[in-house]
């Protein structure tokens, strides 16, 4: 999904979010504060709350004066309202999120995570606070843990339609399109006149593969609606156009693309061809549609040779742009995908040629030159695509991984550690986890290695190697009852484990030994 659309769905929520404590501020005598917040008028409204709350005192008139401070980027200025509700017993978990927010508008991941978590374990019955975990983690894309966040809200409240649409969008980036299809669809159908959702399913529809026309009309029904409801966005426009003129409608996609270039947009005639049926082919075929992202799904389906093909036909039309940059760099994954390593790399730095702030083909790059024997080269490309876009946990793992190859123990931590505050939960986060606590039993830093591997365990209890590291750990901080715990549960999981069978006997034989942090079996 574009990010653009991601990011206006996600202003939208906060927004809508700001009517969660709007609500129980109504009652407390702020309705026109509210119907401006729920407007997404916050400077109107925020001297309204402002009065408000001189005259009521009341907490919920204070988290939507907080919320609004939020939306308008004065987050100063709305920790200090929120510090003050933050240990109340009724209102505490909503002024944890509202907190939340502020670090997360400062980009303090980390201590975002922990108000939204805390938050939820306070109320885990209350569907905002639910909610609002979900929209932090889209907002960074973890989509995986987004989805049962979205569902449980909709579980407590089924009547939020901006809900259910950001459950929609999440299971399409989690590539559940059928689930993303049918959510789309009810979320759309239910209110005709929520914008996101129609923005939503006519794009989805359009990303379909089929000769069908049905899919297509419904997409442009949709559209048309969009466009109502958000005349100024061109990019409404551009999908109506390109729906319309799937339908064989030339004169109606005309008139559509003819709004977008007056909104701004820079999309040609010609770009249409994108989505143009084949010669020959009835109207609302789309055989020959989207190719670059035609190209992507087979990458991702594994027919590597038929997605080859489609980024050929991409640089066969243009070579030298931001386009062919991105196709060319389609081809180097693809002959990465296939392991073929020395012919990868001059096809990405082509593509970086083409675009240096490729930061995808950067990060590829990376790990092609590390298949290649080159670390330090690795490590340049890896951070460079961190510098690029710094939200990608996984990227920072791998730069963790190579600085870790090169026994850069204090760099390696440091971006394990990234890797962490960017996605605290997950698989991705288990290994990073464990990854920090072996560094730091490799320093012979038996306490401070305990947190992450525990840490590591609780989100992965079937890794061995997690529980293995964490009996040495253990063992060597002395705590012995529970590193035999720790060794019997490696032992369960991997009968055959000698370093643990060795830890388990040496607890009963001998009580000064130091279990030493085996790495032969450490994944990454």
């Amino acid at each position: 999904m574009r990010r653009g659309r991601a990011e206006g769905i996600l202003a939208l929520a906060l927004v809508l979010g700001l009517g969660v404590a709007a609500a129980d501020a109504r009652a407390a005598g702020a309705p026109d504060a509210d119907a401006l917040a729920r407007q997404g008028k916050c400077a109107e409204a925020v001297p309204l709350y402002q009065k408000a709350f001189r005259e009521t005192r009341d907490l919920g008139v204070r988290l939507g004066l907080a919320n609004c401070l939020i939306a308008l980027g004065r987050t100063d200025d709305a920790m200090k309202e929120i510090e003050a509700g933050v240990g109340n017993k009724t209102w505490g978990p909503r002024f944890l999120v509202a907190r939340g927010r502020v670090h997360a508008a400062r980009r303090e991941l980390r201590e975002a995570g922990i108000d939204f978590t805390r938050a939820r374990e306070l109320a885990p019955r209350d569907p905002e606070i639910r909610r609002a975990v979900g929209d932090f983690y889209r907002e960074r894309g973890t989509w995986t843990l987004a989805i049962p966040e979205y569902r449980a809200a909709l579980e407590l409240d089924s009547s939020r339609v901006e809900v259910e649409t950001a459950l929609a969008e999440a299971l399409f980036n989690d590539r559940q399109s059928d689930q993303a299809l049918r959510t789309y669809r009810h979320a759309a159908g239910r209110d005709t006149t929520f914008a996101p959702a129609q923005l939503g399913l006519g794009d989805l529809l359009l990303r379909s593969r089929t000769t069908d026309p049905a899919p297509v009309a419904e997409a442009a029904t949709a559209l048309r609606r969009y466009t109502r409801l958000k005349p100024s966005d061109p990019k409404g426009w551009v999908l109506l156009a390109r729906a319309e003129h799937q339908l064989g409608a030339a004169d109606a996609a005309r008139a559509a693309l003819e709004q977008a270039h007056q909104l701004g947009d820079t999309t040609s005639e010609a770009a249409l061809e994108i989505v143009r049926p084949e010669r020959g082919a009835p109207p609302g075929s789309v055989a020959a549609a989207n190719e670059a992202q035609l190209g992507h799904q087979l990458e991702l389906a594994g027919r590597l040779e038929a997605a080859d093909s489609v980024y050929r036909v991409l640089l066969s039309r243009d070579s030298t742009s931001v386009q062919a940059s991105f196709a060319t760099a389609a081809r180097a994954r693809v002959l990465y995908r296939r392991k073929d390593y020395r012919h990868a790399l001059p096809l990405f730095d082509r593509a970086l040629t083409l675009d240096p702030k490729n930061d995808e083909a950067h990060f590829y790059r990376g790990i092609t030159l590390k298949e290649l024997g080159r670390p330090a080269d690795a490590v340049a490309a890896i951070r460079r695509s961190t510098e690029l876009d710094p939200k990608h946990g996984d990227r920072f793992f791998w730069l963790g991984a190579l600085e870790e190859q090169r026994g850069n123990r204090a760099a390696a931590e440091a971006a394990y550690a990234r890797s962490v505050e960017l996605e605290p939960a997950g698989e991705l986060a288990a290994k990073a986890n464990r990854q920090i606590g072996f560094l730091r039993l490799r320093a012979r830093q038996w306490t401070a290695a305990l947190p992450p591997l525990r840490r590591a365990v609780e989100l992965d209890a079937g890794d061995p190697q997690a529980w293995l590291w964490l009996a040495q750990g253990l063992q060597n901080a002395g705590d012995r009852a529970a590193a035999a715990d720790a060794y019997r549960r490696v032992l369960e999981l991997d009968p055959r484990n000698v370093p643990a069978q060795k830890g388990l006997r040496s607890l009963g034989t001998a009580s000064g030994v130091h279990a030493v942090p085996t790495s032969g079996s450490r994944r990454h």
